[in-house]
């Protein structure tokens, strides 16, 4: 999956928090559909970078593009919920969510 990134054993995603990017470094469970199910690390709504990971840099300022930024979405609810802004957490687990 291109939202992650991987760098000396640790697997993480670039998260846009008020249009700057961090690394938040995360759990992978494994795939689900065509997305990939997170154990942990990121929180429900979350913005993700899905597109150009090998070029950001740490507190880089992004312009989210398109209509809808991908977003986490509670592992229960993935199958049905769109990538946008994700409803409240309903899955077991605080930080679980899916990428698609």
């Amino acid at each position: 999956l291109t939202a992650l990134w991987q760098e000396s054993g640790v697997t993480a995603v670039w998260v846009v928090e008020n249009g700057v990017v961090r690394l938040a470094p995360v759990q992978v469970a494994g795939p689900s559909g065509d997305g990939i199910l997170l154990a942990g690390g990121v929180t429900v709504g979350q913005a993700i970078v899905t597109a150009g990971v090998n070029s950001l840099k740490p507190g880089q300022k992004v312009t989210v593009l398109g209509d809808a930024p991908i977003t986490v979405a509670p592992a229960a609810a993935a199958a049905t919920t769109a990538a946008t802004k994700a409803p409240a957490p309903t899955g077991p687990e605080p930080g679980a969510g899916v990428i698609k």
